[in-house]
């Protein structure tokens, strides 16, 4: 079954021209559209709200897994490009993400992390104090693959 990665094309030139810039995480971005899209899920980029008039919000980076072309039907997910090893700052930085989204992304291509490293995160991220919802889930990539996929409630990693 054939992927696609789509999105608004202004919105999709601005991303290329970061990456090409050295932006890490418009760089991370683009890695984990790739490992969703090599791993059949289609994947649609968001514009940011604030492109599109809406003020004082954020916006999740981009849908997966929903119809090409809109995302329709596909789920929010945040992205992070960590360039730490410390999963404790990991946890941190998630942790203040879940008002744009309760699935993530973590490329952990910058680091020297692999997915045993990261196993126990989701209940790290979900007992910090303060947090505005649970986080559901985390798909893991590394190098344009995805490595695992870690989900709320489950044992383990998915995907292993």
């Amino acid at each position: 079954m054939s992927a696609f990665v789509s999105g608004d094309l202004g919105e999709v030139r601005k991303k290329l021209r970061a990456a090409k810039g050295g932006d890490l995480s418009t760089i991370g971005e683009i890695e984990a559209a790739k490992a969703h899209k090599h791993a059949g899920i289609n994947v649609h980029f968001r514009k940011a709200a604030g492109d599109i008039g809406i003020a004082n919000t954020r916006t999740s980076d981009f849908w997966v897994g929903g119809l090409c072309g809109s995302g329709t039907g596909g789920k929010m997910v945040e992205v992070f490009t960590p360039q730490t090893d410390s999963v404790r700052r990991i946890v941190g930085t998630l942790a203040s993400k879940l008002p744009q989204a309760d699935r993530f992304v973590l490329v952990l291509s910058y680091t020297h992390l692999d997915i045993q490293d990261v196993a126990q995160i989701l209940p790290r991220i979900n007992h910090v104090p303060g947090i505005p919802r649970i986080a559901q889930e985390i798909t893991v990539v590394k190098n344009e693959r995805i490595i695992g996929r870690l989900e709320w409630g489950t044992i383990g990693i998915m995907g292993d």
